[in-house]
């Protein structure tokens, strides 16, 4: 009996430590959490203007490329009846519509049917398109004049100008 007693007056004895301590209270981790919040915010900004400031005015992110790259690969890959242009790339997509990849103004627009206006990358200074005899090649120069290449390898017959 006196065993019981004993662990019941320690049982006690930790909870009357426990409601009588000063712990980390909900004030206080609000206040810590407005002042973490002010820090963050106020570094925002500043992170934004050394992401900006380190990309060339007229110069392609590499997020814009890099979506570029996928898309056109993936559109290139499922087409068939390829014929380069003087600012770009024509091909019939899988429904049988013909589709063109050209340059129109400062941009890389994708038309299908010869209708639309599918803005692809925006700041492009020339865009040049070549069949090769492993498939198709992408020159494209930026505004600010960096230079790009994409090729893109296909497996289908070489016919002169165009793949069938």
């Amino acid at each position: 009996m006196l065993y019981g007693k004993k662990s019941l007056n320690a049982k006690e004895n930790i909870a009357s430590r426990c409601r009588n301590s000063r712990g980390y209270t909900l004030l206080n981790m609000l206040f810590a959490l407005g002042v973490f919040t002010i820090i963050v915010s106020s570094m925002l900004p500043l992170i934004s203007f050394l992401l900006h400031s380190s990309q060339k005015s007229g110069d392609l992110s590499a997020f814009e490329w890099e979506v570029f790259s996928e898309q056109l690969s993936n559109e290139i890959r499922q087409g068939k009846q390829f014929s380069v242009t003087a600012e770009g790339i024509d091909f019939t997509n899988p429904s049988g519509q013909r589709v063109s990849i050209t340059r129109y103004n400062d941009l890389v627009r994708r038309q299908v049917g010869g209708k639309g206006h599918e803005i692809m990358l925006q700041q492009i200074k020339s865009i040049r398109a070549e069949i090769t005899s492993t498939g198709l090649a992408f020159n494209l120069v930026s505004k600010a004049n960096v230079s790009y290449h994409l090729s893109i390898p296909l497996f289908q017959n070489l016919k002169g100008n165009t793949y069938e």
